[in-house]
């Protein structure tokens, strides 16, 4: 009898802390798509409250990248710029501990952070993106899209750090591998290009910047296009 009580008990407990990170788990999910709700119609207090309110939501059950994604995103809408690296830091600690060093994913939060240490910190900054290319060249080959991403991102910060002839050569290389591959709905290739037609602009050599701006405007028509036409509904068979 004793036994069969322990193990009532013992059930009861699992299926109580089974409910329990389901409820953490729902709670922090439908704060986050609140808060994407209220970014969309741009109230940004509201977002971020609620970004934060999911943070709340977590405890040590919630597993490691999940609570990191979280942080990730809460950070991006903090104005204090060391309040989010504080964050991202966390973040990025987070993903090594449950991933590796060498994810892929890490490419992304290493570009949050970067972002967030200003110019006062270019060198730390160009670091970790440097790391964040080095991650994803070993991990994902050299002609992968999120590659190109990593290395885009590297191109322009090693331009506004004043590394020019470097910064353009690696933003072009990152274009060429973009253009290589299928065109997708959600590309950033639009925008890495008309982004360097604009660096040049800014460089005394606006016609050659402007053929790249059209192109890159041309592309988002594409873009465009192919977004609307994965949005749209399926043809109903009149069979």
């Amino acid at each position: 009898m004793t036994k069969l009580i322990l193990l009532l008990c013992g059930g009861a407990w699992l299926f109580a802390a089974s409910g329990a990170a389901a409820d953490v788990e729902t709670c922090w999910i439908a704060r986050e798509r609140q808060s994407r709700d209220a970014s969309a119609v741009n109230d940004f207090v509201r977002a971020r409250e609620l970004m934060r309110s999911a943070l709340g939501c977590m405890n040590d059950t919630t597993p490691a990248v999940e609570r990191a994604h979280v942080l990730e995103q809460f950070a991006r809408m903090v104005a204090e710029r060391a309040e989010a690296e504080r964050y991202l830091r966390e973040a990025l600690a987070l993903r090594e501990q449950a991933l590796g060093k060498d994810d892929p994913s890490l490419g992304d939060t290493l570009w949050y952070l970067s972002d967030t240490l200003g110019v006062e910190r270019d060198a730390e900054a160009l670091q970790l993106l440097e790391r964040a290319l080095q991650i994803r060249e070993r991990s994902l080959g050299k002609s992968d899209a999120r590659t190109a991403d990593s290395m885009y991102r590297l191109g322009m910060g090693y331009i506004g750090a004043g590394r020019l002839a470097e910064g353009e050569a690696l933003c072009r290389h990152a274009i060429a591998i973009l253009e290589s591959l299928p065109l997708k709905p959600g590309s950033p290739l639009p925008g890495y290009v008309f982004g360097l037609g604009d660096v040049l602009c800014r460089r005394d050599r606006c016609a050659e910047g402007r053929v790249l701006q059209d192109k890159g405007a041309e592309l988002g028509g594409e873009v465009d296009r192919l977004e609307k036409a994965a949005a749209a509904p399926a043809p109903v068979d009149p069979h």
